[in-house]
């Protein structure tokens, strides 16, 4: 399970998900997502960002006894969303699902390393 904060709506919001799969062949693992969590559409049939995941930040992984085992950089958010508008600008929406793919590689880490990262704002 992969819990994170998102702030684009009127307030600070908790956000917890599961995944669709596993990426373990990569250098660096990641978990794959379903594409609606980063496209949908407008009235008009117009590919729209969906913002949960896009705007979240802080976000970290843990097991069924929710204990904290890996960790997402911000970063890696903060450059798809960049990458992501380009893409869509340019109607290219095949590009816009890889970005957001390697945008969810994690790197193992425990609750403890996570929050002394937080602390110094290297997360």
């Amino acid at each position: 399970m992969m819990f994170c904060y998102n702030d684009s709506t009127a307030g600070s919001s908790v956000v917890s998900t599961g995944w669709a799969e596993k990426d373990t062949i990569s250098e660096i693992p990641a978990f794959i997502q379903w594409g609606v969590g980063i496209l949908a559409v407008d009235g008009f049939d117009n590919p729209i960002i969906v913002k949960d995941w896009i705007y979240a930040h802080d976000l970290v992984i843990v097991d069924k006894d929710l204990d904290t085992i890996g960790y997402i950089p911000n970063e890696n958010f903060i450059n798809a969303e960049l990458q992501i508008r380009r893409a869509l600008a340019d109607q290219d929406t095949a590009s816009v699902y890889d970005i957001f793919q390697n945008a969810f590689k994690f790197f193992p880490i425990t609750g403890t390393e996570w929050l002394e990262l937080k602390k110094q704002n290297l997360n």
